[in-house]
């Protein structure tokens, strides 16, 4: 199924060209001391500390089903319990979750890809990922980078990474790892943090 399916270049102009078809998420506020904010230059991230996770992470281990309807500073807590008992209590802000093939297939709850950017994840690396889970992400604001070879990075390992370029310095190693470059017009999405400022954005630029 699509939930299920990977995408090996999952931004490709098909891809693209759709977006603007993609369901918006118009949730609830969040409280003060989330870390939904936009980044003065997407492109360009500095040292994070990787969370390393195996194949076919689902959008359940992400964001439990039977916490759905706690609010989601609270369902956050609850990410990634089953594999990793410590992560919630422990990622900051700037770390990065690195994943294997099908990272977020599952369901299409979105709440899989905000628990991270409610977390402080800066982006999520991984060789291909479920497909509507790799849209909410980037509607969040939240980068999902294709990285085919995420076997050369460890858990604690630190990275720098270029989202222009698809690079991803390794810092702990000092190889230098290239992945399939981010296009602008998502960049312009993760800069105003998510779909929905991007696009209030461009309402008031056209009225004006």
């Amino acid at each position: 199924s699509l939930n299920c399916a990977e995408f090996p270049r999952p931004h490709g102009c098909q891809f693209i060209s759709g977006i603007s078809s993609l369901p918006v998420y118009c949730g609830r506020q969040f409280r003060h001391g989330s870390h939904f904010r936009p980044q003065r230059d997407a492109g360009f991230m500095s040292s994070g500390r990787v969370w390393k996770f195996g194949n076919d992470v689902t959008t359940d281990v992400l964001a439990p089903g039977i916490y759905i309807k706690l609010p989601i500073e609270e369902l956050a807590s609850h990410c990634l319990e089953t594999v990793d008992s410590k992560f919630s209590g422990s990622v900051i802000p700037g770390d990065y979750v690195v994943g294997g093939k099908n990272f977020g297939m599952g369901s299409s709850r979105e709440q899989a890809a905000q628990v991270l950017k409610i977390l402080g994840v800066t982006a999520v690396l991984a060789p291909s990922f479920g497909g509507i889970f790799y849209r909410n992400a980037f509607n969040l604001g939240l980068p999902a980078i294709i990285l085919p070879n995420t076997d050369r990075i460890d858990d604690g390992q630190n990275l720098d990474i270029d989202l222009h370029a698809g690079k991803i310095s390794n810092l702990s190693t000092g190889e230098e790892l290239i992945g399939e470059a981010v296009p602008e017009n998502l960049l312009a999405i993760v800069e105003a943090g998510g779909l929905v400022p991007f696009l209030e954005t461009k309402f008031k630029q056209n009225d004006n």
